[in-house]
């Protein structure tokens, strides 16, 4: 049954996907008008002989120049609407009247006011028949053109799909790219949170917030076009800035794929060559077929990649309590091959409406994933962690009342009573202290590192009353700065004790508090080095690993190994609270 419930929860992101393409596409309005038809453009110089119009050659004529297009009605049309996407400055004139003016066309460029790069109009009503549309103007702030981008033509619309066509479009990506947005907050606070600490898998952790910021940039720019217009002057701006973040998107996503998958040996070097081939992908698809091939092309290459990746990737469980982040900042593969596999199809199918906002809404669908896959992770983990504390608190009490441990303070207390009634009643003081400090402790998930030191210190206590000798403990550093979780110190204390490293020549305990570089504390932990502490698989030590791993995941490290014939050093790295 749960198998088929996250089967089902892997085709939830395919499946928006889908619904809010087809939205997308009912909402868009612009297209053909039945019984409405433009002949192909003509161009002239002004006074010049009309020729074809061919956007290269337009490209480098600042003017004055003129075009003119044919307008075919086969029935009356009382109110039609007309979108002119020219690249220039001028007026627009319908069977000899002036309908639209838009900037003002000079001869000079210091006498051209630069038109908006597209404009709306009414044309007034016209009969059933052919009509000419002329345009007169100039473009003398065109920068040179190599790939093809100046524009010139006009596209008739119904009267009450103008808005539509201009703006409704644009809903879907907009909800499309708050959840990006959402996403992109939601991982971005992870890696704030995570910080240097992010393991093996850090450099996933990055390619998907940079991958964020892209996806949320490009559809900004995008959109600018319908949604702020602009003058003629900043479209190849927008049009390079545009190509920039769709490479550095078609970059990023095939690189996340990599690294939270299949982890490279090298993957600087991977990088690298996918940067190279996808740079010279855009450069030949530029220079041959144009800026929208080009950012076609870069996308359908990235998403060919990342479900080559997929496919060969395998299942990965992922277990909440190693604190990995690997498999948890990608969808499962069911979902992410469903999603990949959509994409392609809405490539092909619909090349122009992918470029204008089925990106955004694919882009969104998959983090949106990815963030409720990792959510779930993270709430398992979590209640794993729960689980985890309060058998460690309990193994805490457990250990720290061993039978024979309390036995043999039993019978030292009895000796005590007979023969020093005033030591006794120091034993029985401290043992009531130490009980009292284990229960609050043990509550708790961290404590700090002077209460801990306190509970090492009743211990201690405790031996020197049993065997009638001081146990020296000393501490150097900064006590008050350092939390960890309850017990640690206190278990290898006592691993110390057990092992017969109380004698009245041993060294005697010494802490040692250092910070290390990158906000991270040391602790060291001199004891007596007594029989039997040469291995490190011990109950003390795996309690000790076990309740750092559930304090602070990775982030952490711990060795005890000998220090001399005499002293046993414990090491532990531990970040700061």
């Amino acid at each position: 049954m749960r198998a088929m419930r996250e089967m089902l929860q892997s085709l939830v992101g395919p499946l928006v996907l889908v619904l809010a393409s087809l939205l997308w596409l009912g909402a868009r309005g612009e297209g053909a008008v039945p019984g409405v038809a433009v002949a192909a453009a003509q161009m002239r110089p002004a006074g010049g002989d009309w020729e074809r119009l061919d956007t290269a050659t337009l490209a480098r004529w600042t003017g004055p120049l003129e075009l003119r297009w044919t307008l075919t009605l086969a029935q009356p049309e009382p109110a039609l609407g007309l979108r002119v996407a020219i690249r220039g400055a001028g007026e627009l004139r319908c069977n000899g009247l002036t309908v639209l003016r838009n900037g003002v066309a000079a001869r000079r460029a210091s006498d051209e006011v630069p038109g908006l790069v597209d404009r709306w109009v009414v044309l007034p009503p016209l009969p059933a028949g052919t009509h000419t549309l002329e345009w007169h103007g100039s473009s003398h702030f065109l920068p040179a053109q190599r790939w093809r981008l100046t524009e010139a033509r006009v596209a008739p619309v119904r009267l009450e799909a103008m808005s539509q066509a201009r703006h409704a479009r644009w809903l879907v990506v907009a909800v499309a790219w708050g959840g990006l947005a959402l996403t992109w907050l939601y991982f971005l606070r992870l890696r704030q949170a995570a910080g240097s600490g992010g393991g093996d898998h850090g450099g996933a952790y990055r390619t998907l917030v940079a991958l964020g910021a892209v996806g949320l940039l490009l559809p900004l720019v995008e959109s600018a076009r319908d949604l702020w217009n602009y003058a003629y002057v900043w479209h190849a701006l927008r049009l390079r800035t545009v190509l920039l973040c769709t490479l550095l998107a078609a970059w990023l996503l095939p690189l996340w794929a990599l690294l939270s998958l299949h982890a490279p040996g090298q993957p600087l070097r991977w990088a690298v060559a996918w940067g190279v081939a996808l740079t010279a992908t855009a450069l030949v698809t530029l220079t041959v077929l144009g800026n929208d091939a080009a950012a076609w092309a870069l996308h359908f290459s990235a998403l060919l990649a990342t479900g080559w990746l997929v496919a060969k990737a395998r299942p990965v469980s992922v277990e909440p309590s190693t604190g990995g982040l690997g498999a948890a900042l990608i969808p499962p593969l069911w979902s992410l091959r469903a999603l990949i596999g959509v994409a392609l199809v809405l490539m092909v199918l619909q090349p122009h409406e992918f470029l204008d906002g089925l990106y955004t809404i694919t882009l969104s669908a998959l983090m949106v994933a990815a963030m409720l896959h990792h959510a779930r992770v993270q709430q398992d983990r979590a209640v794993q962690e729960a689980t985890l504390r309060q058998a460690l608190h309990t193994r805490l009490l457990r250990t720290s009342m061993q039978p024979h441990g309390l036995m043999n303070t039993l019978a030292v207390l009895q000796e005590l009573i007979e023969q020093h009634p005033a030591q006794a009643s120091q034993l029985v003081d401290r043992l009531a202290d130490q009980f009292t400090l284990l229960r609050e402790l043990s509550q708790r998930d961290r404590v700090g590192l002077r209460e801990e030191l306190a509970l090492v210190r009743t211990q201690l206590d405790l031996v020197g009353l049993a065997r009638d000798t001081y146990v020296a403990l000393q501490v150097h550093g900064p006590v008050d700065d350092v939390s960890l979780p309850p017990g640690v110190l206190h278990t290898l204390v006592e691993n110390a004790i057990t092992h017969g490293g109380i004698r009245a020549s041993a060294p005697q305990f010494v802490v040692h508090i250092d910070e290390e570089p990158q906000g991270r504390w040391r602790i060291r932990l001199a004891s007596p080095r007594g029989a039997g502490r040469e291995g490190g698989s011990g109950q003390g030590q795996r309690f000790v690993r076990e309740s750092l791993a559930g304090a602070f995941g990775d982030d952490w490290s711990f060795q005890g190994q000998p220090d001399s014939a005499t002293t046993w050093l414990d090491t532990l790295s531990l970040p700061r609270a």
